[in-house]
């Protein structure tokens, strides 16, 4: 009985080590992923990812991530270099990738795969001429740019100095203390660019799965009833 309560306390100290001792990495798409780095290179990174059935290894290149932690050390990969395309410094592509991360997990577009999934059916009626509606509608969906609908930030903590230009002659003035603005205010707009480029590419990529969805579900319920 002692042996096996030893066992399995050493068993769940294991785990639990294991499980906050992960190494991850970082990518500038916004996606993570976590694991056991097994080698570090001057090209690229190799990650050993630990699944419920298998082990499956990642080998990601160094141009594709924003940064590492190995051994609860964080490492940032990321450089400005103009020439590639990268000309946000390293704070605001670490708002930027945060943006994207928010998009993907926050913004939510049923509309927008329910109108393609009705595009989608409505284009099967017609034929080979109806694939112009979900198509059309695809590239609708796509002009508008959706909202940001969440925010860590709170723009009211900003003070901006006032103007006293009519003080009384003898009076003195005390200036009140102003507030430092923080990271997350100075960076909004990379944070919200990250988060419009994720959701809009979200929202684009339901029309068409719906459209696509629609155009089976059609093709089917055809096919049943002419097979009846």
């Amino acid at each position: 009985m002692m042996k096996t309560i030893m066992l399995t306390t050493l068993l769940l100290i294991f785990c639990i080590s294991n499980t906050f001792s992960q190494d991850t990495l970082l990518l500038l798409s916004g996606k993570m992923y976590s694991g056991k780095i097994t080698n570090v290179s001057s090209s690229f990174i190799k990650i050993k990812i630990e699944g419920l059935r298998l082990n499956s290894s990642k080998l990601i290149y160094n141009d594709e991530l924003f940064s590492y932690v190995k051994d609860s050390n964080n490492t940032i990969l990321y450089e400005v270099d103009s020439s590639n395309g990268r000309v946000f410094n390293t704070l605001e592509m670490e708002y930027f990738i945060k943006g994207i991360q928010a998009g993907k997990k926050e913004y939510h577009a049923p509309f927008a795969t329910f109108g393609g999934f009705t595009a989608g059916v409505t284009g099967g009626v017609f034929g080979f001429w109806g694939t112009l509606i979900p198509s059309s509608f695809v590239f609708i969906t796509g002009l508008k740019t959706p909202k940001v609908k969440t925010s860590s930030l709170d723009e009211e903590k900003i003070v901006l100095p006032e103007n006293h230009n009519n003080l009384s002659y003898g009076l003195k003035y005390t200036s009140p203390k102003e507030m430092e603005p923080t990271n997350d205010q100075i960076y909004y707009s990379f944070y919200e660019y990250g988060y419009k480029i994720s959701a809009k590419d979200k929202k684009i990529k339901n029309s068409i799965k719906g459209s696509v969805l629609g155009v089976i579900t059609f093709l089917a319920a055809t096919f049943i009833f002419v097979h009846r």
